[in-house]
């Protein structure tokens, strides 16, 4: 995976799995098949078969407790649309973690992708409140700016859905003006 190649990576995780099931059950080996089966569904993922990335991150998901593979398996679901999988493990993950941004901002999306419009915008609300963007905001480093022009496009699009152009308008505008304020504030640099 490390050399970005996803093919082989499968196929020798393939193998150490398949060695693996035929020794003797203990801790050690079962960490060691976690890992494997994660390294497994990451070049999966790799090669676009969500599906089968999501079926090898099954295989442990009824008892981990790491949110962040729960929220790759969770994304492996999105990729291959299976909304309803996603949701659920991405409500497991903001139960867990409430206050999570990238949480939230992971089941807004799966909400968008259901058509649940609303449900979509109270999480990309939430996402505003827990990285207190505002409108006014200056000095913003690029990855906020990144960040709340992803929620708030969102938001803007699940706001039109519903007839709220009004709204859809406002956030399309902070957009916009987070935009230029960035734009203002970088640094140019020419060569003599």
């Amino acid at each position: 995976n490390a050399c970005e190649k996803a093919a082989e990576a499968v196929a020798v995780c393939t193998e150490a799995l398949e060695y693996g099931a035929s020794l003797p059950k203990e801790a050690g080996l079962a960490m060691y098949m976690r890992r494997l089966r994660l390294s497994k569904a990451h070049a999966l993922f790799s090669l676009g078969d969500f599906s089968g990335a999501a079926r090898e991150m099954e295989v442990d998901s009824a008892h981990e407790t790491l949110a962040i593979r729960l929220k790759f398996l969770a994304e492996c679901y999105v990729r291959s649309r299976q909304w309803n999988k996603a949701l659920a493990i991405a409500n497991r993950i903001v139960q867990h973690s409430p206050n999570d941004y990238s949480f939230r901002l992971l089941r807004a999306q799966i909400y968008a992708g259901m058509n649940q419009p609303k449900k979509a915008i109270d999480d990309l609300s939430q996402c505003l409140q827990l990285k207190k963007f505002t409108v006014s905001n200056t000095g913003l480093g690029p990855m906020d700016v990144l960040a709340e022009r992803e929620v708030r496009v969102l938001r803007a699009s699940m706001y039109d859905k519903l007839g709220k152009k009004e709204l859809a308008q406002k956030d399309r505008a902070a957009v916009k003006a987070a935009n230029d304020r960035t734009y203002k504030e970088t640094v140019f640099r020419t060569r003599p």
